[in-house]
């Protein structure tokens, strides 16, 4: 069934809520992988969002799929593509990338969503493909600052704005199938386990006592807990709920609200100042994402 009107509005309302918490959360994340090492820290915030998503589970009504239950189908999938897209994201910024270019190279998942999405017969209107471009040329006016060069720091980036965009198309796909609550648990049980093998072959903890001593910094405690609860927890679970609502190519957009509440956030908070660029960049974008809204004819090839 399509979705109305007013449930596009709920799933819109729903993804931004969560680039909100996830563009504040930037300055948690930062500080906690300089504490524990990124593979580490993307561990304890998949752990944490763990126990984060199955109170919310035990705490929602039941789900409202049509049809089978693919909620762990879905969920293992997702669950995949989030360690992929967490892990090489900051593998990326830890080899090398600046974080301003970092921020372009993940929002190129804003093109590769619908391109993917031609070889699965969807065809998207004219406005949904303006809004693209006005984008990725917004992030490129926030982000982005200076030459460009291209290092194998920068492919991990972009590998990682893949797995964000199958990510987008997988859960698309599962979406009228699926309990969102149930999905997010299972995406990050799956996520985590796949971050505790990494952290033993690549992070090799020195001891327990050296472990358990870094743990407990409250820096480290307050990164933990606002990434694994608010950013992943309860932002992916409002993610994968939009997915009921919105095409894959809308979502897309809007998820790169995410650097334009960072930059907005760093003005509120830090006080540092948005050039004109920057200020450019986040109108681009805020057009885009109403563009993207507007009814236009589209659907998929039978």
């Amino acid at each position: 069934m399509k979705p109305s009107g007013l449930q596009k509005i709920k799933g819109s309302a729903l993804l931004l809520c969560a680039t909100l918490i996830w563009g504040v959360s930037f300055v948690f994340q930062s500080r906690g992988n300089d504490l524990t090492g990124p593979l580490t820290f993307n561990l304890l915030r998949c752990l944490t969002a763990s126990v984060t998503a199955f109170f919310l589970l035990k705490t929602t009504p039941g789900s409202d799929r049509n049809g089978p239950d693919l909620s762990v189908s879905a969920g293992i999938c997702s669950g995949i593509t989030t360690f992929a897209m967490t892990a090489l994201l900051q593998l990326g910024m830890a080899f090398g990338t600046p974080v301003g270019k970092a921020g372009f190279l993940s929002a190129t998942a804003v093109i590769m969503v619908p391109l993917l999405g031609i070889l699965q017969g969807r065809r998207e209107p004219w406005n949904t493909w303006l809004a693209v471009i006005m984008t990725a040329a917004g992030m490129y006016l926030l982000c982005f600052h200076g030459s460009f060069s291209f290092a194998l720091s920068d492919l991990l980036i972009l590998l990682s704005a893949l797995a964000s965009a199958l990510q987008v198309l997988i859960l698309d796909h599962f979406r009228s199938s699926f309990h969102a609550p149930k999905v997010a648990f299972l995406q990050f049980v799956t996520a985590a386990a796949l971050s505790l093998a990494a952290v033993i072959l690549y992070e090799r903890p020195v001891s327990l006592s050296a472990t358990f001593t870094m743990l407990v910094q409250p820096a480290v405690i307050i990164a933990v807990l606002y990434a694994g609860v608010l950013s992943s927890g309860v932002g992916y679970t409002m993610q994968i709920q939009s997915h009921k609502y919105l095409e894959p190519s809308v979502i897309s957009v809007l998820m790169c609200f995410e650097s334009v509440f960072a930059a907005l956030a760093g003005w509120l908070l830090l006080q540092e100042i948005l050039s004109p660029q920057e200020l450019l960049g986040c109108g681009l974008i805020f057009a885009a994402a109403v563009l993207s809204q507007l009814s236009f004819r589209a659907g998929r090839s039978s």
